[in-house]
């Protein structure tokens, strides 16, 4: 992990960066990349492009093939961001369409 969480986000392009809050509402301790792509609107390769680029950054870890999660309290950094940055209708819309 990244020492600084806030100054890997930082250095994230704008989309990278609200993919990476939205990740963050997800249910449980990780999301698949089928999961990942919904949430994104992307097809699972771009998905799994935005996992590497997170996990490059250190803000997201691949448990097993096709499963990632935020290390430490990564998850907790990327929620508060999301409370900041993100409207609570575009976190309940990118919820449903993980849910499809």
């Amino acid at each position: 992990m990244t020492a600084s969480p806030h100054a890997a986000y930082s250095g994230l392009d704008a989309e990278t960066a609200r993919g990476y809050r939205l990740l963050a509402a997800c249910p449980g301790p990780d999301v698949t990349l089928p999961a990942a792509a919904a949430l994104l609107d992307a097809d699972e390769p771009a998905a799994g492009q935005f996992a590497g680029a997170l996990a490059a950054a250190g803000l997201l870890e691949e448990t097993a093939p096709g499963r990632w999660r935020y290390p430490g309290a990564v998850r907790e950094h990327a929620r508060s961001l999301a409370a900041r940055h993100d409207t609570d209708p575009e976190r309940t819309a990118a919820l449903r369409s993980e849910e499809r």
